[in-house]
């Protein structure tokens, strides 16, 4: 469907949208900081370790090298806490603006100083096995391929010639058999640590049901597992819909996710809304793709469509409204038409020369990951307007089709959502999560689609957009 968002190349972002778009080089800057501060702190600390790993005995360097490592997380733990949070966050509205926004919040929020310490008691545990059995097996492997085949595997110091060292290939072969190694025995501890370091922003189904702001008296609708009048709802099965009476449309949804104020005024003050050039020329863009793809029609025929729509008299109120002539609006309508046939012959014509997807899909009771061709087979709707008490969800689908899946493992036919837009291309998060609410929306009517398909009519280029339950759940 056409929104106010569909801007055309031209269009000046706002301030804040601008700042969005350049967040992946805030978050790498930051990310660069936090470890050069990092490294900085720890140089002396590294330095000591080195020391004492080549002037202590073989045996003494296991203990020596874990205490140096230890010391060494503990000063710049806090860092390694703000730098995998600004990691996390790469999509919704972000938590943190930057290293020192991220330590304000977390000293604010969680605790003061035991904040910035999730997950310490793991790593410092983790340290032992990782840097001692790194150090100790590459060094019982250097002892050995010098003393079992010298010639082989060795060659003499440029410091001093009467003492062997190992082979450049030899060395690195050693140290990657002793990381291997060192990282499988702490790996489990990794996990811990990571999860304990992203415990407050994790979408946990505990923590998200928490924060279900439900008081006693409210309406919700509960699907889940039931037993003696207890439900079960976490991340693998259910839902729990609040005020599902309350009919929300996907578009207002998924603007909701960059900034819910946006949303939430945009549907209070819908009828005070103005047109726009944008918003017309893909409302008639819509219109022709739409009758295209029903009828089947030639490219004269189409080109006869467009010239009949923009002529004629539906969209004439619109036009005299903002001020365009129907050249003007022709002009643009003819540089989406070539995307229109490319598409028509790539998955509707002549599917076989089109490039593989990737869709996450049933088959045979488990979820696989299937490289396949997609055929589109038949139009079913157009402008299918749903309403889902079910769900709390209303919202018209640009196509129904009914669709063949072809992959390695057979052919399935199923019919799914096909969301246009007119607008650039981006398949940012707003319109993928569109399509993931229509896939909610067809339950109301025929059996789980799975995944749905985000078309952009400047291009005629198709994504595949899986519904996850993950994402579904929100």
């Amino acid at each position: 469907m056409a929104s106010p968002a569909a801007a055309g190349p031209g269009a000046a972002l706002p301030p804040a949208a601008a700042r969005r778009d350049f967040y992946w080089l805030r978050s790498f800057i930051a990310g660069g900081v936090a470890g050069c501060c990092a490294k900085t702190t720890t140089a002396p600390l590294d330095r000591v370790k080195i020391l004492l790993q080549a002037h202590n005995h073989h045996y003494k360097h296991l203990v020596n090298t874990d205490w140096s490592s230890i010391t060494a997380v503990i000063c710049t733990y806090p860092l390694d806490m703000v730098r995998v949070r600004l990691a996390f966050q790469v999509k919704g509205e972000h938590k943190y603006m930057g290293i020192i926004h991220a330590f304000k919040m977390i000293y604010t929020k969680e605790g003061g100083f035991s904040g910035f310490y999730r997950g310490l008691m793991p790593t410092v545990v983790g340290m032992a096995p990782y840097a001692g059995f790194s150090f100790f097996t590459f060094g019982t492997l250097k002892s050995i391929g010098l003393a079992q085949a010298p010639n082989l595997l060795g060659r003499p110091s440029l410091d001093n010639p009467d003492v062997l060292v190992l082979k450049t290939h030899v060395n690195l072969l050693c140290g990657g058999i002793a990381g291997a190694i060192a990282q499988t025995i702490s790996y489990p501890l990794d996990v811990t640590r990571r999860r304990m370091q992203l415990g407050a922003v994790l979408p946990d189904s505990e923590k998200c049901l928490e924060s279900v702001p439900v008081v006693p008296g409210d309406i919700v609708h509960l699907e889940g597992e039931c037993s003696s009048g207890t439900w079960l709802i976490n991340a693998q099965c259910g839902y729990l819909v609040l005020y599902p009476d309350l009919l929300l449309s996907g578009t207002t949804i998924s603007s909701s996710i960059r900034c819910m104020r946006r949303a939430v005024l945009s549907e209070r003050f819908r009828g005070s809304e103005s047109g726009s050039r944008q918003m017309l020329i893909g409302t008639i863009l819509h219109d022709i793709f739409q009758q295209s793809v029903t009828n089947n029609l030639t490219q004269e025929k189409v080109q006869e469509l467009a010239n009949k729509i923009v002529y004629g008299q539906k969209y004439l109120k619109e036009m005299y409204h903002l001020n365009l002539k129907q050249a003007q609006i022709m002009q643009e309508v003819e540089e989406y038409l070539p995307s229109f046939f490319k598409w028509a012959e790539d998955f509707m014509h002549n599917p076989a020369n089109q490039n593989k997807m990737q869709l996450k899909l049933s088959n045979g009771g488990k979820i696989e990951d299937v490289s396949s061709k997609i055929e589109i087979v038949d139009i079913l709707d157009i402008e299918e307007n749903i309403w889902s008490p079910r769900f709390g969800l209303k919202g018209k689908i640009d196509v129904t089709a009914r669709v063949k899946i072809h992959s390695q493992s057979g052919v399935q036919s199923r019919i799914m959502p096909l969301e246009l837009k007119s607008g650039k291309e981006s398949n940012s998060i707003e319109h993928r999560s569109q399509v993931i609410l229509y896939t909610l929306l067809n339950l109301e009517r025929r059996t789980d689609p799975e995944a749905g398909f985000l078309l952009y009519l400047k291009t005629g280029t198709m994504y595949p957009v899986s519904g996850a339950r993950m994402d579904r759940r929100g």
